[in-house]
């Protein structure tokens, strides 16, 4: 299937309405899908008789029958083009993946992607529980009845916050509520926070980049349905810590949630091709994460720690090394100059963003450009770019934590080390790393001191 035959067919959004009329039924298949689930992933023995592909197809057939790969076990690819990204429609390729959790995207070029099913009885340990999670997952949002759902609050605070609430969310609904559980909107990371502009898509939600994880239809039509009964429970704060990024079930949980749409995938492949191409070649780099805009105005606020602070823990033989570059994420344009004008001989490199200049941005103001879209599809892809360094320098945050969960082998340097973490005294940091970096620069006679 050509990439143009892909998009004629997908030019209309999922519809899962017919699926919807069989919630009863769907019930009932659940649970055996369930069980049969937990036995096969307990079991070494049973571990090749489990196929997805013949036990999934009610609901496969009924809602993603316009792609024609589901009879498919062997790894295949599909055209694409840059023009792709800005299509912003499910493609019945999307459609498909949505019941096929067990396979993976292995690889993409300017051309194509490739993806391949995972074989869990070849697979080591760590990729068969979430293969076993996935499918789990699955199976309670897809085969429950839609007839009592699980609503609960999207929190639209930071990136590591909102996750770790929809990872607790997913595995409640999944392991003790047995109800597809359904996120309630807008999400301030697909709509300007507060005002809801520039919406991503209509839904403002997760699916305007994420596969759809769910059957039973937009949060309106749920909530107009007096049908639905509707559940709603307030997050357990000991039992998210059970289910954070570091957690394998919580990642599980993220990976599964955050499986992307094939607009989302263009667009990210063409955002990190470009950067690499402005780049000179490199041995190794190191991650260099400055926390700082609104950590001073929570009333449990963090410091402002300077580049000086960072830099100071990077060991001398990464700086000594003229092919190790330092990749410096932060949401504070001060960050960017400051680390260019105290430390012009280290090989810098950051993306290209519009930030907020230390606090104006006010409290939880992650999207400063206004553009939510692209807000994500940097911030998706600087995951994936850092996942390329080998070592990282950070403070507390949520962000951080889940740079680290993108691989494995950090070499991990902490700022705030021994150091309290959260304090109300840390609310003035802002203005004594001013004052400090005034004062270096009277010391070394560089810059301008800021008046």
């Amino acid at each position: 299937m050509n990439s143009t035959n892909t998009k004629q067919l997908g030019e209309r959004r999922l519809n899962f309405k017919s699926a919807r009329s069989h919630n009863y039924l769907a019930s009932a298949l659940g649970i055996v899908l369930l069980v049969v689930v937990q036995v096969t992933f307990s079991s070494p023995s049973l571990k090749a008789s489990w196929n997805p592909s013949t036990t999934h197809t009610f609901a496969r057939n009924s809602v993603a029958r316009q792609f024609q790969f589901s009879s498919r076990d062997e790894a295949f690819c599909l055209h694409w083009s840059s023009a792709d990204a800005l299509n912003r429609t499910l493609q019945p390729f999307d459609m498909w993946w949505v019941h096929h959790p067990q396979w993976i995207v292995v690889n993409e070029s300017d051309t194509k992607f490739c993806v391949e099913k995972i074989n869990h009885h070849e697979a080591d340990d760590e990729t068969q529980r979430q293969v076993r999670d996935f499918l789990m997952f699955y199976a309670n949002q897809f085969y429950s009845t839609c007839q009592k759902v699980y609503l609960r609050e999207m929190w639209s605070s930071g990136w590591g916050a909102d996750f770790l609430n929809v990872q607790g969310g997913l595995i409640q609904a999944t392991d003790t509520l047995k109800l597809p559980i359904i996120f309630n909107q807008p999400w301030n990371y697909a709509a300007n926070k507060n005002v809801w502009t520039n919406g991503t898509c209509n839904e403002k939600d997760l699916t305007c980049y994420f596969l759809p994880y769910q059957p039973c239809g937009t949060l309106s039509e749920i909530r107009n349905n007096t049908d639905i009964e509707l559940v709603e429970t307030l997050p357990d704060g000991e039992s998210l810590q059970l289910v954070d990024i570091a957690n394998e079930r919580g990642r599980n949980a993220y990976l599964f949630a955050t499986r992307k749409q094939w607009w989302l995938r263009r667009a990210m492949y063409d955002f990190k091709q470009q950067f690499k191409s402005s780049l000179e070649p490199e041995s190794d780099c190191t991650v260099v994460h400055v926390r700082r805009s609104d950590v001073v105005l929570d009333q449990s606020t963090r410091k402002y720690f300077a580049v000086e602070d960072y830099v100071r823990l990077i060991p001398k033989e990464r700086l000594d090394d003229p092919n190790n570059t330092v990749f410096l994420l932060t949401d504070d344009a001060n960050a960017i100059e400051e680390a260019h004008e105290f430390f012009p001989h280290i090989k810098w490199k950051h993306v290209n963003r519009t930030r907020s200049r230390g606090s104006e941005g006010a409290w939880e103001g992650h999207t400063p450009s206004g553009n939510p879209a692209l807000e994500v599809i940097m911030l998706l892809s600087i995951f994936d770019l850092a996942s390329e360094c080998s070592a990282i320098v950070y403070g507390h945050s949520n962000f951080a934590d889940y740079i680290i969960a993108g691989r494995k082998g950090w070499e991990k340097y902490r700022v705030d080390e021994g150091k309290a973490v959260f304090d109300r005294s840390h609310n003035t940091s802002e203005v004594e790393l001013k004052k400090r970096l005034d004062e270096l620069r009277r010391e070394k006679g560089i810059g301008n001191v800021q008046p």
